[in-house]
Order: structure tokens, then C-alpha cells, then sequence
């Protein structure tokens, strides 16, 4: 189709019959435009088949006609495309302007290449991950529902980051380049998540990374949780361990092994710009034994003191209603709740009671305030 200034849009080419020998007859076919040539056009179309390993590029030649490119049935550079939910979308990875590497992913596994047309006319999957997005798996794509597509972040005329989101989903992180300011996604929520991203290079420096007002609050609280261990030439300050650990398990990863993986692929420049957040030297990357080491030494009541007054002063800072001199009540509500996963010396469920300050019914806004544990099944 074609918009003109004459009037509405036209048909300039007319098919019965597909593209150029990809019949479209299956209700998961899929079409993009991509650069095939590296021109900074998108003159070529991508067709695929999810499921099936079908793909095919063609170009516009002369006379409405086109002629292939590729003609696949094994899917693209290693990815084999035999799966209904794989997905692709082009976009400008290498800062180009030219939107001519694909993002070949699989939402509900975490699978996601990044493939380069070469000029011996090959295919080189330049970027393989298993954890999600980026090299840190910021967007884990561990949900079927999870989407791609790509955006002109930086207004520069070039679609060279990704927009990934989750419908419905809970994840949350926001950033640029491949990977992401660590300590922001420990205080964004929203309704559907959302991460954009882009390759590593060129490179960025600590002094590209900001941190909003209710970050530094935090990492500043965290200074008051204490593992027992004195701070004289430690490696890793607590505040940055628990910063480090609290960023993981809102990206989604759970457990010791798998958020020390996450630590590790965090990038230097973010990583220093923590410990100098702190006053700290910079001392690598805590490794497995350290986080746990802290996670279970740490002081658990000073810890539930600490976020529960930032948690508090985030809902009263966000211009959410609270105390004033006229007025200083506040709602609170109980409720308790048995905590998955977690057990006490003995092998029994934790069981917690939880105050939550917020509106009754659906309050995005509502914040745990204090919680406790008690004895026997969940209180109500």
C-alpha cells in the first residue's frame, strides 16, 4: 500500500499467492522490513514461519517483482525457528543507522540471538544468550506473552535499542546501551515491564549512569544493615551486596547460583559507580559465597527496619497522601501470608505478618511497613 498526497492509500503490488514463493498460508506466518544491503534502507522483507523453520528474504526488484535473497527451511545462523513463539525484529545493534542485524528471540525461554548479514552473504549469530536480554538478562523472556520491538531511544533517527515488554507482567527495569543502571530497577514498578537496550560499544563510563533521588536514599539506608564483620578492608560493603541482591531478585532470578550469575555479567562501570556511591574502593564482583555469607549474617530486624522506612518515605514522597499536622492517620491493614521457599531451623514454612500501609481494595501505591513472623499456619 502507498499514502499519497492525492488521496488514501493505494495498492501498488497485489498477491494472491504470497512473496516470491513464501505462500503465507499459515496463520503463524510472520513479515518484517530489514536493511538487507546495509544501505540504512529497509527495502528488503523478512518472512518467516515459527514453528516450522521457514524464512525468507527478498528484494524489491524492478516491475513489482521481488527476488529471494534467502530461502531457508532450517531457520537463520543457528537459530532454528522450530518453535511457534519465535520471534524476530530488525533493528540498528551496531549504532549505524541502519537497521540491519536481527533479534532473533523465543519469549517463555529466555533464548535470544543476535544475527549479522555479512558481506560474503552468510549469517553469523554474533550474540547468543539463554538468560534474556543483554548480557546481564535484564528482560529474562521466561514469559510466552513477552514482545519486542525497536525503538529510537536516544531521538537520533535510528532505532538502535530495543523496547521489550510483558503484558500484564511485573518485572521491572529501565535503561540504555546493553545493559541497565543496577540500582534503578530496585525502585521502578509498573503494570507492564519494560527495558530497552542496545550493544556495548561504544563504551559508556560511570559518569553516563543516573541514579534517581530514592536510589542514593536507599544505598544510603543500607549502610545501616550489618553482618557481624568489621568494614576494615573488606572487599564488599553490605550496602552494596544487599543493593546488588535486592536489583537480581526484581529482574526475576531466584536463588544464590542464580543471582551471583546475574552479579557477574553486571557491568564494571555500573558495578565501580556502586562502591564509590558508598565511599568504597571498588572491589570486583562478590562472588556465590559472599552474597550468601551476607544475605544470612546480616542483622534481619535492622534490615525490615531499614526498607520498611524507605518503602514508607518512596509512597510519601511519590505524592501519595500521608500524615499531616491536621491530620496523622494513616491506614493500615494486616494480613498474613506463608512465605514460599523459605523455612526456619526446624524445616517448618515461614509463616509473616505483615502491615501494609495503602487504600483498601487495589492500591499500587501500598507499601509493607512492618512484618514479623509467628507461630504455626499464616495469620488472618
Amino acid at each position: 500500500m502507498q499514502h499519497s498526497a492525492a488521496g488514501p492509500l493505494t495498492t501498488v503490488v497485489g498477491s494472491h499467492q504470497g512473496i516470491d514463493g513464501f505462500a503465507l498460508t499459515s496463520p503463524n506466518d510472520q513479515v518484517i522490513a530489514y536493511d538487507y544491503a546495509h544501505t540504512g534502507k529497509q527495502d528488503a522483507l523478512l518472512l518467516y514461519r515459527p514453528g516450522s523453520g521457514l524464512v525468507t528474504i527478498v528484494g524489491h526488484a524492478a516491475g513489482n517483482t521481488f527476488w529471494p535473497h534467502l530461502i531457508s527451511s532450517s531457520g537463520i545462523a543457528g537459530y532454528d525457528l522450530a518453535d511457534t513463539r519465535d520471534r524476530i525484529v530488525a533493528f540498528d545493534y551496531a549504532h549505524t543507522g541502519m537497521a540491519d542485524h536481527l533479534a532473533v528471540y523465543r519469549p517463555g525461554t529466555g533464548y535470544l540471538d543476535v544475527v549479522r548479514h555479512d558481506p560474503a552473504d552468510t549469517y553469523l549469530a554474533i550474540h547468543v544468550s539463554h538468560r534474556g536480554v543483554g548480557s546481564v538478562g535484564w528482560f529474562d523472556l521466561r514469559n510466552a506473552q513477552d514482545r519486542s520491538v525497536p525503538y529510537d531511544f536516544g531521538r537520533t533517527g535510528s532505532a538502535d535499542h530495543l523496547l521489550l515488554y510483558r503484558p500484564g507482567g511485573r518485572a521491572v527495569t529501565i535503561g540504555t546501551r546493553q545493559d541497565i543502571d543496577v540500582v534503578r530497577a530496585m525502585v521502578r514498578t509498573a503494570a507492564q515491564s519494560a527495558i530497552l537496550i542496545a550493544d556495548s560499544s561504544p563504551a559508556w563510563t560511570s559518569e553516563d549512569v543516573s541514579f534517581t533521588p530514592s536510589c542514593h536514599d536507599l544505598l544510603e539506608s543500607l549502610l545501616a544493615v550489618c553482618d557481624g564483620r568489621s568494614g576494615q578492608d573488606r572487599d564488599h560493603p553490605v550496602a552494596v551486596v544487599l543493593a546488588l541482591v535486592a536489583a537480581a531478585a526484581i529482574a526475576g532470578l531466584k536463588g544464590y547460583t542464580a543471582i551471583s550469575g546475574w552479579v557477574a555479567d553486571v557491568p564494571a562501570d555500573i558495578l565501580d559507580s556502586l562502591y564509590e556511591r558508598v565511599e568504597a574502593r571498588p572491589g570486583g564482583r562478590p562472588s556465590r559465597s559472599t552474597l550468601w555469607r551476607v544475605c544470612t549474617d546480616i542483622d534481619d530486624d535492622v534490615l525490615d527496619a531499614v526498607i520498611a522506612e524507605w518503602t514508607t518515605a518512596q509512597r510519601t514522597g511519590a505524592g501519595e497522601q500521608g500524615p499531616t499536622s491536621t491530620d496523622t492517620r494513616a491506614q493500615i491493614r494486616l494480613d498474613g501470608k506463608t512465605v514460599r521457599g523459605a523455612v526456619d531451623a526446624d524445616g517448618e514454612q515461614l509463616h509473616l505478618l505483615s502491615a501494609l500501609a495503602g487504600s483498601p481494595g487495589p492500591d499500587p501505591a501500598a507499601v509493607i511497613i512492618a512484618q514479623a513472623p509467628t507461630d504455626g499456619a499464616k495469620t488472618r
